[in-house]
């Protein structure tokens, strides 16, 4: 019973090295993990922000191309009453 013990004794600090290690390695997961986190809340944020801007951008441009559409038909129309009125009257 005496040997159990002293070899109990003789195997402490290499139990005692493994848990230090052991819990150098859960602080270094740990800190891996919430860097990890940050960088991705980063990355997440920086393309709701591209996306955002991006979908105004494509709101205006679809806008602006709206708008001159619908001027170029009053146009196309006003340019079409004219020919058919001068056709009718046989100047064209």
């Amino acid at each position: 019973m005496d040997q159990l013990w002293l070899d109990l004794f003789k195997q402490a600090p290499g139990i005692a090295a493994v848990i230090f290690l052991v819990v150098i390695f859960l602080k270094f997961m740990e800190k891996t993990a919430t860097d990890l986190k940050n960088t991705f809340q980063e990355i997440r944020d920086s393309c709701h922000s591209f996306h955002s801007e991006s979908t105004k951008d494509t709101h205006a441009t679809i806008n602006s191309c709206s708008v001159a559409l619908s001027e170029n038909s009053k146009q196309l129309g006003r340019a079409s009453y004219l020919i058919d009125k001068y056709a009718a009257n046989g100047k064209v």
